[in-house]
């Protein structure tokens, strides 16, 4: 014989508290420097070499100019990988034609906490 249903008083399943309201945003306006600060925090992992981050991303390319791409290392008998870190750099160099990187100027004040170190 198979087990009677008590009738209980409480019900089966338990009742939660109602979650409390987000807290609003502040409508403080960021500047890009403590956005792209704020984005390396939450993405970039730290790198084997000091003062610099590992930041990884993936690119969707037309065929054509990914062979393009992929030629220029093959040709100059580099990785792909230096390459594009060759055009970035060349890309955010300073006024003073310094590389400018999150830790040493051009992002924040500081660097951004276990992320970049030197």
């Amino acid at each position: 014989m198979s087990p009677r249903r008590r009738d209980r008083e409480e019900p089966e399943q338990l009742i939660l508290p109602p979650t409390p309201a987000p807290k609003p945003r502040s409508a403080k306006i960021l500047t890009p420097g403590q956005v792209a600060k704020a984005y390396i925090a939450r993405r970039a992992k730290p790198s084997g070499v000091p003062g610099r981050v590992r930041l990884v991303f993936t690119l969707d390319l037309p065929c054509a100019r990914a062979e393009r791409l992929v030629a220029r290392p093959i040709r100059d008998g580099v990785n792909l990988e230096a390459v594009v870190i060759e055009v970035l750099e060349a890309g955010t160099r300073d006024e003073n034609g310094d590389a400018a990187g999150c830790c040493e100027r051009g992002v924040g004040d500081a660097p951004a906490e276990g992320v970049c170190v030197d």
